[in-house]
């Protein structure tokens, strides 16, 4: 990933050296593809509903919230035959993740759950708005009209979106442009891949849209960054145990001490 390509903003403070939260006891059955289903479907129920965010790491329920949501929801699944076991004992856990792995996967995965939470009004939540990729980012998609390259194949412009934690608690929200191109079926819609769309005819259409000059790409960055978060340079994420600002320019954070990463990402700022 190229910095040239990547743009980002930096937190206010070092709103990243701690986080409480809390957690209990969690086991289910990842290996039926339903109980996995259900279990997301639920968790963004109870995010809507209930603004309790929470998601699921090593056996563990990490939330920040109210639990009762959570324990009927545990509850029914395994009525369901879903969840094996889940524990009432509530833990109060502060989170290290500058110092922790394991902490600073929990923390960027509920920080993701806050975030799309509070612009749940500007990004669709169905059926693609927070797809999580394997190295960590999120897409996020406003809601708009369809570009159709033919009957069957149209495309969405949004962001991906990554936060990465620095050693020194602030935090970096980068982000870039994606062109998403998807596909009607008899089954349902989906993504499509580079040989689909040149095998439809629609490969190079679909590349003057996708690929921009660099000016061309930097304002229809900022279009849609302003779409999503109503700001042209300020990110604003209300986690309930504290509320996180992003509005400083790459190049304002405070250097670091020498330290080791808790993460096995290289980090952006480096490029």
């Amino acid at each position: 990933m190229s910095r040239l390509k990547f743009m980002g903003l930096v937190s206010e403070d070092e709103a990243f050296s701690s986080i409480s939260v809390k957690r209990f006891g969690f086991n289910y059955y990842t290996h039926i593809p339903e109980a996995n289903k259900e279990l997301k479907y639920k968790l963004a129920e109870i995010t809507r509903e209930n603004n309790t965010f929470a998601v699921l790491h090593e056996n563990y329920m990490y939330f920040i919230g109210d639990e009762e949501p959570l324990f009927d929801m545990a509850e029914k699944l395994q009525n369901e035959g879903f969840v094996r076991d889940f524990s009432r004992n509530v833990e109060e856990c502060l989170l290290k993740p500058t110092n922790i792995e394991s902490h600073h996967h929990v923390t960027r995965r509920l920080f993701y759950v806050a975030l799309k939470s509070s612009y749940r009004n500007s990004i669709k939540q169905a059926p693609f708005g927070g797809r999580k990729d394997e190295d960590g980012r999120i897409v996020l998609i406003p809601p708009q009209g369809r570009n159709y390259l033919t009957e069957e194949i149209y495309f969405y412009y949004g962001l991906q979106v990554l936060l990465e934690l620095l050693p020194s608690g602030f935090g970096v929200l980068w982000y870039d442009l994606l062109t998403i191109p998807r596909m009607i079926t008899d089954k349902g819609e989906k993504r499509v891949s580079y040989p689909v769309l040149r095998r439809y005819g629609v490969l190079d259409d679909f590349r003057e849209y996708s690929v921009l000059s660099s000016r061309g790409r930097f304002e229809k960055t900022n279009e849609f960054f302003e779409k999503i978060f109503g700001s042209k340079r300020e990110v604003r994420v209300d986690m309930k145990v504290k509320k996180i600002v992003f509005n400083r320019e790459i190049g304002e954070v405070p250097p670091s001490p020498p330290t080791s990463r808790p993460s096995r990402q290289t980090s952006l700022l480096s490029f």
